[in-house]
């Protein structure tokens, strides 16, 4: 009996040693490598190689005095800890473009979108409804404990090695550039442990103006979805949210709803000067494929959709063209629009007041069709 319990205990092991994988990343030349404590550091001599395992979670903390996130490396000696800004992925030959990468300097940080909600109707309970995960995992706040108080508000923090989501987070293991943000490959990440155990997965990061929406492939609907709010904004909605211990006390919190309906009121007025966020502007051209217009003043026709492309002919004004094809968007004297593949229509003159082949077929600017 022993001998089989024994036996089922050490292919247990084998199974959690075999199948759990290790991400592998280098630490930059010149890093600080601290120990446990983050008392005592060495640098680093070259782009050294280090592992972070994937199984469960590596310690994983933040250090107010150096305004870094630490996490725990294989090592052979004391010094086991870097800053995540200071790890590399080993297989990626991208890194995420600085402008999206989280510095202490920053004005602004990124919050989730619910909290719009919350700022727009003045209520705290709101966050309940969105992270119903935590207030299950953590529970209620007491005098003793912040409960699923302690997970919320969170800022998103981006670096090449690790993405923070607030109350889950993963391991970089590749990176890819994209139109508006990047894409990160990424192994056994914490929310979705339980479905995609030892499977690569794959998040797109798109930043829309004041917004930043993740989206796990194949999906088309946004995973988490972000704001961009000003630090200072964003302490005023954290002494609104999170209310003072006491209370929590026994009859008070949940009784006393006076002393509540007050408090809101006094820290609910500094959300009233928050910064609104806006979504980036859609390109919005006055042209599209299969449209009849007519050139609104003497319009060159090229051979290709650039103003230094050769100059086919000058339709004067008043000439039909049907357009075949949408090109490039520019912005000519101050004028958004596309360059459009035309077919002149029957009826055209150029400048001269000559006629213009009908079918005669060329680029232009949209900017100047009506």
């Amino acid at each position: 009996m022993i001998k089989k319990v024994f036996l089922i205990f050490l292919l247990l092991v084998l199974n959690v040693y075999c199948f759990s994988k290790e991400s592998l990343f280098f630490i930059k030349k010149g890093s600080k490598i601290f120990d446990f404590e983050q008392n005592k550091y060495k640098l680093s001599q070259n782009n050294k190689e280090v592992s972070i395992s994937n199984f469960d979670y590596s310690f994983y903390n933040y250090n107010e005095f150096y305004q870094s996130y630490f996490i725990e490396i294989s090592s052979t000696d004391d010094y086991i800890c870097v800053s995540s800004f200071d790890l590399i992925p080993k297989d990626t030959d991208e890194l995420i473009q600085e402008e999206y990468i989280t510095k202490v300097k920053d004005e602004y940080v990124w919050i989730p979108s619910y909290y719009l909600e919350v700022i727009e109707k003045k209520d705290r309970e709101i966050i309940r409804k969105y992270e119903k995960e935590l207030v299950k995992r953590y529970g209620e706040p007491n005098e003793y404990d912040d409960g699923w108080y302690g997970y919320i508000l969170k800022s998103l923090i981006i670096s090449n090695s690790c993405i923070d989501f607030g109350h889950e987070h993963l391991y970089v293991e590749n990176i890819n550039l994209i139109k508006n943000g990047f894409t990160i490959e990424t192994l056994n990440f914490s929310a979705l442990k339980n479905e995609t155990e030892n499977k690569m997965q794959k998040l797109n990061f798109i930043f829309d103006g004041d917004f930043l929406d993740v989206y796990l492939e194949p999906s088309k609907s946004p995973m988490y979805s972000y704001f961009k709010i000003k630090k200072s904004d964003y302490e005023k909605l954290k002494t609104f949210v999170f209310l003072p211990r006491e209370y929590f006390l026994p009859n008070f919190y949940l009784y006393d709803k006076t002393a509540l309906q007050k408090y809101n009121d006094e820290h609910a007025v500094n959300l009233a000067t928050f910064m609104r966020p806006k979504r980036a502007e859609k390109n919005i051209t006055n042209v599209s494929p299969n449209k009849t217009m007519t050139v609104s003043e003497n319009l060159k026709l090229r051979s290709g959709e650039a103003t230094s492309t050769q100059v086919l002919t000058v339709m004067s004004a008043g000439t039909k063209v049907k357009i075949l094809e949408l090109g490039k968007s520019e912005t000519i004297d101050g004028i958004n629009s596309n360059w459009v593949k035309v077919e002149v229509l029957s009826g055209a003159k150029d400048r001269e007041g000559r006629a213009i082949q009908a079918g005669t077929v060329g680029w232009c600017y949209g900017g100047y069709l009506k």
